[in-house]
């Protein structure tokens, strides 16, 4: 568990960089609500300024790191830019081309990566060969991310 100062050190080191884009993703079955919060603690507003300047982006599962990502965003008032993944459209395609979108549209600073399936270790790839900063964060519960799917 991080330390009251690293936590501290790590939002001062956000505070200096200004707004930043950071992307969640994670699988559907992800439930650590725990590390969301804990991971995306550093983008809340500041309390000399009630709005938040960062941007959430995720891909819009009604479930998931993706839905936990966006129920802290409306608890903290930080805006987001979800990317819906059209599965009728694409068919299995779909997921890849939404995770592409997030990167070339999205234009993120940094990717949250939670644990997840083939559709997070599809996202951590694209952002890494595109440059983006990944951390891949770890479960902070037992048994977050049981039943794991192929889009995860």
């Amino acid at each position: 568990m991080a330390s009251e100062k690293s936590v501290a050190a790590e939002i001062e080191a956000v505070r200096q960089k200004g707004p930043q884009r950071v992307l969640v993703c994670g699988g559907r079955d992800f439930t650590d609500k725990g590390a969301i919060v804990r991971a995306l603690a550093p983008y809340k507003p500041v309390p000399w300024n009630a709005v938040s300047e960062h941007i959430v982006i995720h891909g819009g599962c009604p479930t998931g790191a993706d839905k936990l990502a966006d129920e802290w965003c409306a608890v903290y008032g930080v805006r987001k830019r979800v990317y819906l993944a059209d599965w009728s459209k694409h068919g299995r395609a779909a997921g890849p081309i939404r995770n592409q979108r997030m990167i070339d549209e999205g234009r993120p600073d940094l990717v949250l990566a939670f644990p997840g399936g083939r559709g997070t270790t599809d996202m951590v790839r694209r952002a890494s060969a595109a440059g983006i900063e990944v951390r891949e964060i770890a479960a902070l519960a037992p048994n977050s991310t049981e039943g794991r799917s192929d889009r995860g």
